[in-house]
């Protein structure tokens, strides 16, 4: 008997070793971005409702233009951006989103597709094709933006 309950001890055990061991799985790093962090000062609120970057590397300095949309109960806001080293701070001209908006807005195409039906004559319709006829002109959009 005590045999059998040692046994029963052992698998139990490693039943439960088992299950813990395939249910933890090394976590792979997370991604940090504090790019949207908006910080107002003591009871004041701040969310973001919308932001857009424009971004340049020339090999050895990134630059990061950015346009943000906030609702803030205050006129001091701290924006957290974290960079790898100190980071020059200047206003930029609204001019390069309203290109950037003009650059990358969809364009409309307007295509037409015929179907000639040449060497059908006299040929019973296939399975299927009773309805089918040429399709009408189609719109299409492309590509989309995400803001």
């Amino acid at each position: 008997m005590a045999v059998l309950r040692f046994c029963r001890l052992v698998f139990v055990i490693g039943l439960l070793l088992s299950v813990a061991m395939a249910t933890t799985v090394p976590a792979a790093p997370g991604h940090a971005c504090a790019c949207r962090a908006a910080i107002a000062p003591g009871g004041a609120r701040a969310t973001m409702n919308h932001e857009a970057a424009l971004l340049h590397w020339d090999g050895t300095t990134e630059t990061i233009v950015m346009q943000l949309a906030m609702d803030a109960t205050t006129d001091n806001v701290a924006l957290v951006v974290p960079t790898p080293a100190p980071a020059t701070v200047a206003a930029a001209d609204k001019a390069a989103f309203v290109e950037l908006d003009t650059l990358t807005a969809p364009q409309v195409q307007h295509k037409r597709r015929w179907i000639l039906g040449i060497g059908m004559v006299g040929s019973a319709p296939r399975e299927g094709a009773a309805g089918a006829h040429a399709p009408s002109p189609s719109t299409t959009t492309s590509p989309s933006r995400s803001w």
